[in-house]
Parts: structure tokens; sequence; C-alpha cells
């Protein structure tokens, strides 16, 4: 369960890297000025909204994690109390 949330975060991290504009690339030097703005709005678009995503998925993962984390605690003060009790 938590491996899905890291593959997701990494999935909206390689989005976000891969919204950049390259403002050296010739697609963006022959477009109009109009057709840029639209290049860099649509980009901009695209990594706010994987930035969301992957903040969604941190969360996720982290209440997982703490959910594994105090349920392996519990058993093992289980098992303490268990010992002490034979």
């Amino acid at each position: 369960m938590t491996g899905d949330h890291l593959a997701r975060m990494m999935d909206a991290q390689n989005a976000m890297e891969d919204s950049k504009v390259d403002e050296n690339s010739a697609e963006f030097k022959g477009a109009s000025e109009e057709k840029q703005r639209e290049m860099k709005e649509e980009a901009g678009r695209v990594f706010t909204e994987q930035q969301a995503v992957f903040q969604a998925e941190s969360k996720l993962f982290a209440m997982c994690s703490e959910a594994t984390s105090t349920a392996l605690k519990s058993v093992g003060d289980g098992l303490s109390s268990m010992a002490r009790k034979q």
C-alpha cells in the first residue's frame, strides 16, 4: 500500500520535472509570442496539478507509515506484556 503511494509520488515528481518549457528549443523559439505564452501557461498548470498530486500522495504515505508504526508498536507492547506475565 505504501509502495503505491511512493510510486504515484515519483510519477508526479517526474511529471513536474517534465513540465518545464525549454526556452532554447526550436519549437519554442519558432513559436509566436502568443504560442510561447500558452506553452508556459500550460506547463505551469501541469506543474501545479502534479504538485498537488505529489503533496496528497505524500500525506497518504505519511498516514500509512504512521499507522504501520503504531500497529508494530502495539504488537511489541503486547508481546512485552505477555512475556512479563509468564
